[in-house]
């Protein structure tokens, strides 16, 4: 399997949350976001050409959990 890792994760204002990941190159990962635990929305679903990904989820108005997932 490969690998994933949550590295950062900081509110900038007016841009909504910076998430900071990295995996293995070349597989497929998604980030998902929660305000639960319970439920999870995607965020995006992507490919590490170089092993690390900065995303903004523009829609995380308060507190959010995120998880990455990597799929086979």
């Amino acid at each position: 399997p490969a690998t994933q890792e949550l590295q950062s994760v900081a509110f900038e204002p007016g841009l909504g949350t910076r998430i900071r990941f990295a995996g293995d190159p070349g597989y497929l990962f998604t980030l998902d976001a929660s305000e639960d635990l319970s439920s999870w929305t995607t965020v995006t679903n992507t490919y590490l050409p170089g092993g690390t990904l900065e995303v903004i989820d523009p829609d995380a108005l308060g507190p959010r959990f995120y998880r990455v997932r990597w799929h086979p």
